[in-house]
């Protein structure tokens, strides 16, 4: 639960916008999660007057009653024959009286977003239940349900709906126009070379030769920004200025990176074309800074890479004003300081890298001189250019930077990209040791040197991750005479870099009270980094003479001898019976008869089931969810059924449950 407004408080008088979910495995509360903090960063709650929360189903009449709503977006999952998820079992049954008139929810309007499998029969039937049964009490909907299908992959279905819900939300609270759509009378354009198949840059027969467009209305942003430009004697703040969101756990610190390892194994300074994993050690000297426990992690407001900045600039035609102060004023867009150099504005308060929405795409086009340009990107911006926009921009990640890159003779005005272009997201790391007692703003993070696919323009920094491409070239090109060997790896002793970070709430991925609880531990990758304090955790508690339980830990990489990050001192936490069980697999090893942490869980079946069968195990399961989380959820229901004797969807319950009673808990990216 997010948000934490009981009905009746003094909240009641804002809009309320209620993400509400019904969610099994724990799939349809991570994406409700993804929705919510999107609408509270994009619908500025603050400045409209809005109460955002994000709720699970088993709260109604607690938090929210349903017939007193007025706006709220369902994301729901389906269990066993079609039935509702257990969180939403009673939720079902109240709005399945048939008492109840047909008007009862007629001051409602809503959207769904339902989950399944297409393999089964009944595919995504609680969502489709809930629509009809929403439909019939008198509930309006304001945009169109949604499905993720977890047998295509269910991010298939999901980030498209996810990512047109958000101007439909603006729309429906009158914050931003998007309906009714236009039709545009278009120029039929002529390429010089003959296309046989549609790209980013041009589309064939039938979308080619169409004379009208459904378009979506441009923001009204853009009619009510204001930029301008003061003269150089103004003085402002030094203050760096982030708006706060609710999932800070802290203000905005100081901090420095103070070194930066690399952890993989046999590597040489050009080998960064290969997946290669950094650590990286955080010291701040901030008196506030606060207390973190294992499993905790942090935001970092890196900012867009400085020469991604100055390509954005010079496209614009501003690269000369970019140390001039501007202010850059409208509502709605109180993620800007009202006071800043013009590069910062770029820097710290735009996401060059994200996805342009088509509104985005539809304001650009009125800046292209070319007109073949202009054509294209309202074909993309289009209702019929859909499938278009789908493939060639949002499928294939293609962001802000890369429109303005490949449609070259797009100049938009400073107000028309701002107005356009989101707030910069904080990347999240989680800390891999113990707070020290004199050092409390000292901390690790490790990662993988993210890749990006060489598409449109996209060179030097554009190919890897924001953060991670930035520690990389801080780690290659630092003053060769500091580094130093360390086990075999590189070590920068110097202080590198000054960064803006805050705490992230963490409500439950945390080791247990009780020492004695055994702990069941999944970790492909750098999803091994929390493991590494909960393990120096247990280690601390053995040394104080308290007694610690089982402790099984799965980890998989790709290859032993290059990436087993921290091998030296997991081997250690076994050797010591810290860790009870250090289980391995490694994907491109012939020799590894396991693959994937999935089968190494399922070897171990027996002695899993043992531990499952204690009341306080916890399971804890972290790294990419698109990859694995429903994966290894799946093995432990096999573990179940084939060890317990449990038929299928008894298996599939008590998995659940364990969720439920937050003994199964995920630390997952999507």
């Amino acid at each position: 639960m997010i948000g934490s407004t009981a009905i009746g408080s003094t909240n009641v008088h804002r809009k309320r916008v209620l993400i509400l979910y019904g969610s099994q495995t724990g799939q349809a509360k991570a994406i409700s999660e993804q929705i919510y903090e999107r609408c509270v960063r994009e619908l500025n709650a603050s400045e409209n007057n809005l109460f955002i929360a994000n709720y699970g189903l088993d709260l109604t009449e607690k938090r929210f009653s349903i017939d007193r709503e007025q706006l709220a977006v369902f994301v729901v999952s389906t269990t066993g024959e079609g039935e509702p998820p257990d969180n939403a079992r009673k939720f079902w049954r109240r709005i399945q009286k048939r008492t109840l008139p047909n008007d009862y929810l007629n001051r409602l309007h809503f959207a769904l977003l339902g989950l399944g499998d297409s393999n089964y029969n009944r595919f995504a039937n609680f969502g489709r239940d809930l629509e009809r049964r929403l439909l019939e009490l008198g509930a309006n909907p304001f945009f169109r349900t949604g499905f993720g299908d977890e047998a295509v992959g269910t991010e298939v279905g999901v980030e498209p709906w996810v990512h047109d819900l958000i101007p439909a939300l603006l729309h429906h609270l009158g914050l931003y126009d998007i309906t009714p759509i236009p039709k545009v009378v278009v120029e039929i354009m002529s390429h010089s070379e003959k296309l046989t198949e549609s790209t980013l840059m041009a589309s064939v027969s039938p979308l080619s030769e169409l004379t009208e467009l459904s378009l979506p209305l441009i923001t009204k942003k853009l009619q009510e920004i204001t930029v301008q430009k003061f003269e150089d004697t103004l003085k402002i703040s030094q203050n760096f200025f982030y708006t706060k969101t609710p999932v800070m756990d802290s203000n905005i610190i100081d901090a420095k990176i103070t070194s930066i390892k690399c952890l993989t194994k046999n590597f040489e300074n050009d080998a960064f074309d290969e997946k290669v994993v950094l650590e990286a050690t955080i010291e701040s000297d901030d008196k506030d800074f606060p207390t973190y426990l294992p499993g905790d992690s942090f935001g970092f407001i890196c900012g867009n890479r400085d020469e991604e900045v100055d390509i954005i600039m010079k496209i614009l035609g501003v690269e000369n004003c970019a140390e001039k102060i501007f202010s850059i004023k409208c509502k709605g867009l109180n993620h800007l300081p009202e006071l800043c150099s013009l590069r910062n504005y770029f820097k710290y308060y735009c996401e060059l890298r994200s996805v342009p929405m088509k509104s985005c795409l539809r304001c650009f086009a009125d800046f292209c001189s070319d007109v073949l340009h202009k054509r294209r990107l309202l074909e993309l911006s289009s209702r019929e250019g859909g499938d278009d926009y789908t493939k060639f921009v949002r499928s294939s990640g293609v962001n802000v930077l890369d429109i303005l890159q490949m449609f070259d003779s797009c100049k938009p005005s400073l107000e028309a990209f701002f107005a356009n272009v989101p707030c910069f997201v904080p990347r999240y790391y989680s800390v891999g040791n113990l707070q020290p007692k004199g050092r409390r703003g000292h901390f690790r993070i490790a990662f993988t040197v993210a890749k990006l696919d060489k598409i449109c323009c996209r060179q030097g920094t554009q190919l890897k991750g924001v953060f991670t491409g930035y520690m990389q070239s801080l780690f290659q090109n630092s003053n060769q005479s500091n580094i130093e060997t360390y086990s075999g790896d590189l070590l920068h002793t110097e202080a590198i870099t000054e960064v803006k970070i805050f705490k992230r709430k963490n409500r439950f991925f945390k080791l247990p009270q009780s020492s004695t609880a055994p702990l069941i531990l999944v970790a492909p990758g750098t999803g091994v980094v929390p493991f590494i304090s909960f393990l120096e955790e247990r280690a601390l508690l053995k040394s104080d003479g308290l007694l610690i339980g089982e402790s099984w830990l799965f980890f998989g990489c790709r290859h032993s001898n290059q990436d087993f990050i921290y091998e030296e001192l997991l081997h250690k936490f076994e050797q010591e019976s810290i860790l009870s069980r250090l289980c391995t697999c490694f994907s491109r090893e012939e020799t590894s008869s396991e693959k994937y942490v999935q089968d190494l869980i399922e070897k171990h079946s027996r002695d899993l089931s043992r531990l499952i069968q204690s009341e306080d195990c916890m399971i804890y399961v972290c790294g990419d969810m698109k990859k694995m989380s429903v994966t290894i959820f799946n093995s432990f229901v096999n573990i179940i059924e084939n060890e317990m004797s449990f038929i299928r969807e008894d298996a599939v319950q008590f998995v659940r449950n364990l969720q439920l009673k937050k003994r199964y808990l995920e630390d997952v990216w999507i």
